[in-house]
Formats: C-alpha cells, sequence, structure tokens
C-alpha cells in the first residue's frame, strides 16, 4: 500500500511526531516510517498500525492552524 506522504508528514507534525516516535508507537522499524515517508510500499499491517498511533497520540493545540494542509492529489 502506498501512503500519502505528504499527509503523513502533516500528521506527525500536527503532534510533533519525529520518525522515531511513530515507528515506537506503532511498533514498526524506522526504516518503514522512511519508506512510508519516501512513497515506497508498506503492509496493510504497517498501515493499521501507523493509523492506530496517530490516533492515540493527541494533535498539537492550533498545531493544525499553523501548518500548511497537504494538497490533494
Amino acid at each position: 500500500m502506498i501512503i500519502n506522504a505528504d499527509r503523513l508528514r502533516y500528521e506527525m507534525a500536527i503532534r510533533g511526531m519525529t520518525a522515531g516516535e511513530l515507528a515506537r508507537l506503532a511498533g514498526v522499524n524506522k526504516n518503514t516510517i522512511n519508506r512510508a515517508l519516501t512513497g515506497r510500499s508498506v503492509s496493510r499491517r504497517t498501515l493499521r498500525e501507523l493509523s492506530r498511533a496517530l490516533l492515540t497520540y493527541p494533535a498539537l493545540r492550533m498545531a493544525d492552524v499553523l501548518l500548511d494542509k497537504p494538497q490533494v492529489a
């Protein structure tokens, strides 16, 4: 599965989250996060774990207002 890398970066940014933190929370290798951030394929399980990790980590208050939202293709 190909994840929208810009959207993933945005979701990480509004949470103040690094690739290492996301990897730890999702239970995946940091290289897996880097794969997703460069537009390479990840497994369905990885997509599920990334989604779960992002949903359980709260966004920083007002961060979404300060950051550019990714463009929809």
